[in-house]
């Protein structure tokens, strides 16, 4: 526990059972002449290394205070400064700890938009009103291809095949691919010469279009002959279905808050904010409450029932943000 002395004047004592700088400072330099001189308390170099030794403090918690108004959670001569320096304008009725939050989020920008990073600035605006935030998994994302095309008249069904190796051609070269059917049962139709085919459109960076300009049958192993572009790998897709052009950032996230936060006006015109900034340009994200207090769910919207914009139409599980 902090106690008055005369090494904690105001200004020295903290909340702390540590010695204060003063006094530390004062035992150094005491036993540093503890010999040549008296040192009894009152007299003459006693009192001299008194009065140095606590000057020597006062400097430190100077410097101590001078540096934490670098700190947005300890700033406070400087909190109107930083705030002019960051773009903030912030309400009459913002608290200090409101302010200090909206300042912590926008120091943490230039850590772009990783989601620890997101995350910290969301509980630093909010704090403990931020829930969570739910960013879109892989299988919940649809992976992009090359443009649309009618491969084949809608009237014939679509083929499906993998590949049974891979595909490394010096490109661009014309290659022989060994390919077997999806499943355990045979396909009904193979490949054939002018057939249109889609090739590992899972992958989005290998993904390409390639017209068949051969086929065979090699110890009872189907192949096909065409000219890749990009190398491919063992077990890619391929298939003539119409492959439309789709695709998809995975940048939508959910910042799920509480039901409170998630219809102040305020509180979401911060989370705003800072998302646009702190998020890339194709980033799109909702401010959304969970389906009950303490649910890890959102959702769904019901008519006459749900707060529009609060509250996503679809159902999603989320986990706490730590």
């Amino acid at each position: 526990m902090p106690r008055f002395s005369a090494f904690t004047p105001f200004g020295m004592l903290a909340f702390s059972s540590k010695r204060s700088f003063g006094e530390s400072i004062y035992a150094a330099m005491r036993a540093c002449v503890d010999q040549p001189f008296d040192m009894s308390v009152g007299t003459h170099e006693e009192a001299k290394i008194y009065a140095q030794a606590m000057g020597l403090a006062r400097a430190r918690y100077a410097l101590l205070r001078a540096r934490n108004q670098t700190v947005p959670s300890k700033t406070w001569d400087m909190l109107p400064v930083l705030e002019a320096d960051y773009g903030l304008a912030p309400l009459p009725t913002d608290s200090l700890v409101a302010r200090r939050g909206a300042l912590a989020a926008r120091v943490r920008l230039p850590g772009g938009a990783r989601v620890s990073n997101v995350t910290a600035g969301l509980r630093d605006i909010l704090g403990s009103n931020f829930l969570a935030l739910r960013t879109t998994s892989l299988d919940e994302a649809t992976s992009p291809s090359m443009a649309a095309a009618n491969f084949r008249p809608r009237t014939l069904p679509p083929k499906f095949f993998r590949t049974l190796g891979s595909i490394a051609p010096l490109l661009p070269a014309s290659a022989w691919v060994s390919y077997a059917p999806f499943g355990a049962s045979p396909a009904t139709e193979l490949l054939m010469v002018g057939d249109v085919a889609v090739v590992q459109g899972e992958n989005s960076g290998l993904a390409e279009k390639v017209t068949v300009t051969g086929v065979q049958a090699v110890d009872n192993v189907q192949q096909f002959q065409a000219t890749f572009t990009k190398s491919h790998d063992t077990g890619a897709t391929v298939t003539t279905m119409h492959w439309p052009f789709t695709s998809s950032t995975k940048r939508f996230s959910l910042v799920i808050v509480t039901a409170t936060a998630a219809i102040d006006a305020e509180q979401r015109r911060k989370v705003d904010d800072f998302m646009a900034r702190v998020s890339r340009g194709v980033s799109q994200w909702a401010i959304v409450q969970p389906t009950t207090p303490g649910a890890l769910t959102v959702g769904p919207a019901k008519v006459d029932a749900a707060i529009i914009g609060a509250v996503p139409i679809g159902t999603f599980a989320f986990t706490l943000s730590p």
